[in-house]
């Protein structure tokens, strides 16, 4: 059982390393020595979510920092929907949405308005601080 589990690990830490790429399942339980359909069964056992549920969850981690990176203006949408291993924008987009519950363009909406809030608030709270301390004085409160 011990050589099955370091040999499931090896095929999780082949599949965190290469989830950008194209990835097929069949050849995942040829690298195992499992049967394609044991090979699904005690992968979801093991890491209580299927094969192609789990390299989709990785890739959509990785876009949703994209999404994030550079003030959320960095990378375009196609950008990402290529590195992120996703055989097109199309299908890119629909994923993201059935996981996230938005669209990418939607999720990066909402971020970039947070941090325009964030700085909102960042300002007023230097007013409070000048107004009720002075100018230059700063609250410790955080």
């Amino acid at each position: 059982m011990l050589s099955a589990d370091r040999n499931l690990d090896n095929i999780l830490n082949y599949i965190d390393s290469n989830f950008c790429c194209e990835i097929d399942t069949a050849k995942l339980a040829e690298m195992s020595g499992y049967s394609y359909d044991h090979f699904r069964k005690i992968f979801a056992k093991k890491y209580n979510v299927g094969v192609n549920e789990y390299i989709l969850q990785k890739r959509i981690e990785l876009a949703d920092r994209l999404l994030r990176s550079g003030n959320g203006k960095e990378y375009l949408i196609k950008e990402i929907a290529a590195r992120c291993g996703f055989s097109s924008v199309a299908q890119f987009c629909t994923k993201y949405r059935e996981v996230i519950g938005s669209t990418p363009n939607e999720a990066r909406t909402r971020y970039l308005d947070g941090l325009k809030n964030l700085e909102k608030i960042e300002l007023f709270d230097i007013f409070e601080d000048e107004k009720i301390l002075g100018p230059g004085r700063k609250s410790m409160a955080y």
